[in-house]
């Protein structure tokens, strides 16, 4: 969808520069974001070429930014103190072990949503899930508070 948007041949200032072929539709997509019509919200995903697993955004909804702010106080009740001390990450996510390569990814997602039977269904859904990993991340900070602490 984004590769009409892409440039086959840069001019020799551009490559010079440092731009590459995505000069076009990054400068286009920034224009959509300024205009408040597009936004980026960080999500985690089950791998590089994994599923979404859910959003990990400060800004976007107030459901996701509830889920945010319990996933980090769950992260940070995990880690040691001496981890804690010495954490420089900006996006802190307690991943269960066997997701192994799990990473986090911008997704582009339009402000003003369709008026649509698909967009509704899919607003319900993602709101469920924000309910259920908030919900297992605030029982996961009190287990923590508890007395299960992480030795290593």
């Amino acid at each position: 969808m984004t590769k009409p948007h892409y440039r086959k041949d840069l001019t020799a200032e551009e490559i010079a520069a440092g731009k590459t072929w995505g000069v076009d539709f990054w400068r286009r997509f920034g224009h959509l974001q300024n205009l408040g019509l597009v936004s980026c919200v960080e999500y985690l995903f089950d791998g590089p070429e994994g599923e979404p697993i859910h959003p990990v955004a400060e800004g976007g909804e107030s459901i996701e930014r509830s889920l945010y702010e319990s996933c980090e106080a769950a992260a940070i009740a995990m880690l040691t103190e001496g981890q804690q001390a010495h954490n420089d990450c900006s996006i802190v996510v307690p991943v269960q072990a066997h997701i192994e390569h799990a990473q986090v990814f911008g997704i582009a997602r339009l402000h003003y949503r369709p008026h649509t039977s698909l967009t509704s269904t899919w607003w319900a859904e993602h709101c469920d899930r924000c309910s259920k990993f908030n919900e297992t991340y605030l029982n996961l900070t009190e287990r923590m508070k508890v007395g299960f602490r992480r030795t290593a």
